[in-house]
């Protein structure tokens, strides 16, 4: 995130509490609100997933000139008493805002005006927006997504993806990311699968990694490893990151063992998980196939499939904290099945999509994989 888009998001703002699975009401509201000239904090918009995101989601409840308490069908979620609360002794103004599938239950709540958004939804945001906007002015457009800046923006990027940083500008896929967290939370393993320009790296980076960290009840850090040529320089490298970004040291010399041997990254992770319970780790391994290619060297292709077994042995230990979700191109999924990956998960296959409706996500085509339809293909594992 750049400094000009920290310094943006410094002014006064709406701080949206919600519970992460009724993320996709959520950003529905969030974004109409901004349509309305109403300036937002939502974590997945804000936070990087390699960030510290603690100390970022309590600066953004101090900043807010409103914190707005979002209840839908799942009720309240872990995070809204702390966040409740901090609104409460500094005297923040709050309003509690029912979403559609509310079910009207004692929450605590009931003392905060309400604003009902299960019927007559476009009313009832603009009278919520014509109370916020002038406590919160979106007087200056969000910084643009990664791809439209720069000397000269691209307005039509054709099939380059979204990145995690791009969650604002990523939408319509909002459903399809819920169903993808649900099942890796609960399988740990998953390969996403689809042909070229079917959305699937879009999904897992400006989808699921842009939701991982509060997706949970648990603490949540995420990191994307695409391999290239050296796959375990990079597999190292990117483990490293979320490490830090946790607050945990890695070593030179630590990197280096796990570049030469994967495997070793099992007892690095051991003591991070051992360290502290209440953190889960995801890695989204995107265009897997490059772990699989023979690539320019043996040496490369060695490299790759050690990395898929030690991530596979990651996904497998006994804390059941650690998450693999990997992107690959249908016409590489014969070779995945004979690697050491098969015992965590095999691969569901996804149609192509065939009617554009924007960048990275092409269509409208359906598969039926096994236990899930989906226009992706979503593998099943531990």
């Amino acid at each position: 995130m750049t400094t000009e888009a920290n310094d943006d998001r410094a002014r006064p703002h709406v701080f949206v509490s919600h519970n992460s699975a009724d993320k996709p009401q959520v950003i529905r509201l969030a974004r109409a609100l901004e349509a309305h000239g109403v300036r937002v904090w939502l974590d997945m918009w804000e936070i990087d997933p390699g960030q510290q995101w603690e100390a970022k989601l309590n600066a953004a409840l101090s900043e807010a000139s409103v914190v707005l308490a979002c209840v839908g069908e799942h009720g309240k979620g872990p995070w809204h008493d702390h966040e409740l609360d901090y609104a409460r002794t500094h005297d923040k103004a709050m309003r509690l805002v029912r979403l559609p599938g509310w079910v009207d239950a004692k929450l605590g709540l009931e003392h905060l005006h309400a604003d009902d958004l299960r019927e007559a939804w476009d009313r009832a945001v603009e009278l919520l927006a014509a109370y916020l906007e002038p406590l919160a002015t979106l007087d200056e457009p969000p910084a643009a997504p990664s791809w439209h800046q720069g000397a000269q923006p691209i307005p039509y990027p054709n099939l380059s993806s979204f990145g995690a940083a791009d969650a604002r500008w990523f939408f319509g896929r909002e459903q399809e990311t819920s169903q993808t967290l649900h099942r890796l939370m609960k399988q740990r393993w998953m390969w996403l699968v689809g042909n070229s320009g079917s959305g699937k790296s879009s999904l897992a980076k400006a989808g699921v990694t842009a939701w991982w960290c509060t997706a949970a009840d648990k603490l949540g850090h995420a990191v994307v490893i695409k391999p290239g040529n050296a796959p375990a320089i990079e597999f190292a490298a990117r483990l490293a990151a979320m490490l830090e970004g946790a607050g945990i040291a890695a070593s030179p010399e630590k990197i280096r063992e796990v570049e030469q041997d994967p495997s070793r990254a099992r007892s690095w992770m051991a003591q991070a998980m051992g360290s502290d319970e209440h953190r889960r780790w995801l890695v989204v391994v995107d265009q897997a196939e490059e772990l699989l290619a023979a690539g320019p060297s043996s040496t490369a292709a060695s490299d790759g499939v050690r990395v898929l077994e030690a991530l596979a042995s990651l996904a497998q230990d006994q804390n059941r904290r650690f998450h693999v979700l990997l992107t690959l191109r249908d016409g590489f999924r014969h070779r995945a099945a004979p690697q050491g990956a098969q015992r965590v998960g095999r691969c569901d296959g996804v149609e192509p999509r065939r009617r554009g409706r924007g960048r990275g996500d092409q269509g409208a085509g359906r598969h039926r994989g096994r236990g899930l339809d989906a226009d992706l293909g979503l593998g099943h594992g531990v």
